[in-house]
């Protein structure tokens, strides 16, 4: 198992109220989950250290960069930098869930119709490889050739990648490639970019909780379950006594980017208004 710690970059994206919301409890579930880690000896990749070897290895070499991952620190690129909006969502209106690709298209600024040269590509952990695979397809008639950067990835999405004629091999890996691959923001609730996001919705499933709404890796942890179930109760209490009202799905754009309700099961099919309050869908789906 490859865990990548996101927590540090991910917490650049609370705003000031997010951060006293989900501070101290926070840092106590985040040094817990590092504690089941070691003790189950998987290996924990340090995201600074992956930033650190993507300059090293990369340079200057590259004019343009199109960054899956959202968390990633925008300032220590040179060059263009897009951070793109296309990822894969949970769509609930059918009777089985099913993922679904939204248009590529970047967060801040528009795309080029033609880019110079090659290309950068980063995403921090590459699983199924799927939806880097999409925005390779998206891209393979504007640029000349595109290297993949990436902390890790699986054998299988790995070959995939390399065997494309604008990749040509040059998929780089910062420790080689994992068996499985899970990040470390995917276990909080409330926090930035954290889980799968439902189609359409501030609402997210809890990556943890992706199977049947069991823990996939915490099965014998019931005291560190239990302290993360409770922290999305706990900091919406504190939320909600902050804004002295009840709080509705709009409200969790105050605690900072990329913020949606965890669930611990999916709703099927989800209707989703945005004043609708939070704790209608707490009652029913944590």
């Amino acid at each position: 198992m490859i865990l990548i710690d996101d927590f540090e970059a991910g917490l650049r994206h609370l705003s000031p109220l997010g951060k006293s919301i989900l501070f101290p409890e926070i840092e106590a579930i985040y040094q817990d989950i590092l504690s089941f880690a070691q003790s189950h000896a998987w290996t924990v990749i340090s995201y600074p250290d992956f930033v650190a070897w993507l300059q090293n290895t990369a340079g200057n070499q590259f004019e343009n960069w199109v960054v899956l991952d959202k968390v990633f620190p925008r300032e220590t690129l040179s060059g263009k930098s897009f951070f793109v909006d296309l990822h894969r969502n949970l769509d609930t209106s059918a009777q089985t869930p099913t993922d679904h690709f939204l248009n590529l298209g970047a967060v801040d600024q528009p795309l080029p119709q033609k880019w110079s040269g090659s290309i950068a590509i980063i995403d921090d952990g590459i699983y199924t490889g799927t939806t880097l695979f999409k925005i390779v397809e998206l891209l393979e008639n504007q640029v000349e050739s595109m290297t993949i950067f990436t902390a890790v990835a699986k054998k299988k999405a790995l070959d995939r990648l390399n065997a494309h004629p604008k990749v040509k091999g040059h998929c780089l890996t910062y420790v080689g490639q994992g068996m499985d691959i899970l990040h470390l923001r995917d276990f909080f609730p409330l926090f930035p970019f954290a889980g799968r996001k439902i189609m359409g919705s501030p609402l997210r499933l809890c990556a943890a909780l992706y199977q049947a709404g069991e823990w996939l890796h915490l099965q014998e942890q019931a005291v560190l379950k239990k302290a993360i179930g409770q922290h999305q109760k706990a900091a919406l209490a504190k939320f909600r006594q902050q804004l002295g009202r009840t709080l509705q799905l709009e409200d969790l754009a105050l605690l900072g980017q990329g913020i949606g309700l965890q669930l611990s099961q999916l709703p099927s099919p989800v209707s989703v208004q945005t004043d609708h309050s939070i704790d209608q869908y707490l009652e029913n789906y944590s």
